[in-house]
């Protein structure tokens, strides 16, 4: 017997595709560890999300994974492990798994051989790796052309610019911004500035309530979960700046991209628009600053975390498609 398993291991979350039933997986890419030998691993995925902000001294939550690039190797590969176990049929006989995941466009081949490695010790019989952007077009169900496609995706702990053909990438950037980044950046304003010390799971819901690039949204929203008596506010125009910050450094790496294709690329891609994508690009306005720093139309899609696991399921039944990641003519 033979499962077929498209992966997606993000910063944030880890989402898989099964050949033949679709998104069968999509939980938070974190592993609860024994804080003592670090190798003891005590929940995984929504589980271990349980135990954020309430484990004692000899646990500790984290994510195997930070800005595109695997920090925990073993913690990733049982984490992996469980989820696997979670969607293959439960026979006596393991069955024979084929995996396509995907990684960051600038992974270099230390990078590739160490996520490869991971998903094998995961219990994977096969591996095969394609860049994200190869996914996220096939996504998109776009049919590659010789005209250039255009992608921003911001996940939760980077964030990828690239611009792609049927002929392979014709420009990547990686840059550790994300999502997840943003979270840190509000736990530590709240801490210098306003005194309260919050975790990182209520900074998530801060940035998920209330963050906005729309100077006039007046949102706010209370935190009980801090080390004050009292519920405590917070505003959005106090994360504006925040905001700003993180997601207009992503705005000028997009416009660096656009400025360095030739005349006849940049006016395609004009002439298409460029795609938003990412979990993390659902910031309320970042699309509307984008097109404007840009000057081009941006294309916001439907479920634009799950593309990339679209993607990977397309490859698992198309094979031309497949071959087209994987370079193969």
């Amino acid at each position: 017997m033979t499962v077929e398993l498209g992966l997606d291991m993000g910063s944030s979350f880890t989402t898989l595709f099964k050949k033949g039933e679709g998104v069968v997986l999509r939980e938070p890419t974190l592993v609860a560890v024994s804080a003592d030998s670090r190798r003891d691993v005590v929940a995984v995925g929504s589980a271990a999300a349980r135990l954020y902000g309430k484990t004692s001294s000899t646990i500790e939550v984290e994510s195997p994974v930070r800005c595109g690039k695997l920090v925990a190797p073993l913690s990733a590969a049982k984490m992996l492990e469980t989820f696997f176990a979670k969607v293959r049929p439960k026979t006596f006989f393991k069955p024979y798994i084929k995996v396509i995941a995907c990684v960051p466009a600038c992974t270099d081949s230390e990078g590739r051989e160490a996520y490869a490695s991971c998903i094998y010790e995961a219990g994977a019989s096969e591996v095969l790796l394609v860049e994200a952007p190869y996914a996220t077009v096939c996504g998109l169900e776009l049919r590659p052309s010789g005209q250039p496609i255009m992608l921003v995706d911001v996940g939760g702990g980077k964030s990828d610019v690239s611009v792609i053909s049927s002929a392979g990438l014709i420009k990547a950037c990686t840059l550790p911004l994300g999502g997840s980044l943003l979270d840190e950046s509000i736990v530590e304003f709240l801490e210098d500035y306003e005194g309260v010390t919050v975790s990182l799971s209520a900074a998530e819901r801060v940035k998920r309530e209330i963050a906005s690039l729309y100077a006039s949204d007046t949102l706010h929203t209370y935190l009980s979960e801090t080390d004050r008596e009292h519920p405590v506010m917070v505003d959005s125009t106090m994360i504006l700046e925040l905001a700003e910050g993180h997601y207009m450094k992503i705005a000028e790496v997009a416009k660096d991209v656009l400025r360095s294709l030739s005349p006849e690329a940049a006016g395609a891609v004009r002439m298409r628009g460029v795609y938003l994508l990412g979990g993390g690009g659902l910031l309320a306005g970042f699309g509307e600053r984008l097109s404007a720093y840009l000057e081009t139309p941006v294309l916001s899609v439907r479920e634009p975390e799950l593309i990339n696991a679209m993607g990977l399921g397309a490859m698992l039944t198309d094979s031309s498609r497949l071959a087209w990641a994987l370079g193969v003519k």
